[in-house]
């Protein structure tokens, strides 16, 4: 909870408590006036009472409106306006920071990363991550991408993808803290059991088709064709065309 009230608040409560002194008063005069009044002075009297417990009732109603209730159970990480600060509701700024309330869950926490642009269709809803942060290196902890925020940003210069990832504590007794330093890795596909050869052992024959020399026991070179899956800059999944403990031709000499 937060211990200091909000300007519109302040005002509230005053607006309530201005009405109760109203209300307190009126009845008063109509108390004095039942001892020897007229009827005119005592319908008047109602009248004002009853306009003071209208007007009570609004205050009231005011400063329950002026109330902020936080959508979940949280922690205030951060407070960035004073009691009295100005505010502009319309462009949601104050000063040079959007942010007047920042509350955070601990109980399911998130990762918020970047990259870059050019990676943009690695970064998939449901893809798995890889999480290591800057200060225990050696634990590793995993999760998913939740979101893909629709909009790039500028990070350091450079325009990014920025996305959110789940991140699973499981049975770890890591404290974390917001705001921690990680490195970040997105599974885009992965592949088990499966055979795998040099990248520099193919030949692009035509975009999307592959071909690879195999290496005879007489050393002659047999040139097949290969279907390839998943492929990074070291190795190809090889699908069909090779078979495990061939031996193949990386095109150099000796």
């Amino acid at each position: 909870a937060v211990n200091e009230a909000t300007v519109e608040e302040i005002e509230a409560w005053n607006r309530v408590e201005q009405a109760q002194n109203t209300v307190f008063q009126r009845q008063q005069d109509l108390e004095e006036l039942e001892n020897s009044p007229t009827k005119e002075d005592l319908a008047r009297a109602e009248v004002a009472v009853d306009r003071a417990l209208v007007a009570q009732q609004r205050a009231a109603a005011d400063l329950e409106a002026a109330k902020l209730y936080a959508p979940f159970d949280a922690v205030v990480m951060d407070i960035a306006v004073d009691t009295g600060d100005q505010v502009d509701i319309g462009s949601q700024e104050v000063g040079s920071n959007a942010t007047i309330l920042t509350l955070a869950t601990l109980q399911e926490p998130l990762v918020l990363f970047w990259v870059e642009e050019a990676d943009y269709g690695s970064v998939v809803v449901g893809n798995p991550v890889s999480i290591v942060f800057e200060a225990f290196p050696d634990d590793t902890f995993t999760g998913a991408v939740i979101q893909v925020d629709p909009v790039l940003v500028t990070v350091e210069g450079t325009s990014a993808v920025q996305a959110w990832a789940s991140l699973e504590i499981g049975s770890q007794q890591t404290t974390l803290f917001s705001g921690m330093t990680a490195d970040v890795e997105v599974i885009a596909a992965e592949s088990t059991g499966t055979l795998l050869v040099p990248a520099q052992a193919l030949r692009e024959l035509s975009p999307g088709r592959y071909s690879a020399f195999v290496v005879g026991d007489d050393g002659d070179l047999e040139m097949r064709a290969v279907e390839v899956g998943l492929m990074d800059f070291a190795n190809v999944e090889v699908l069909s065309g090779l078979e495990l403990g061939e031996t193949v031709s990386l095109g150099e000499t000796e």
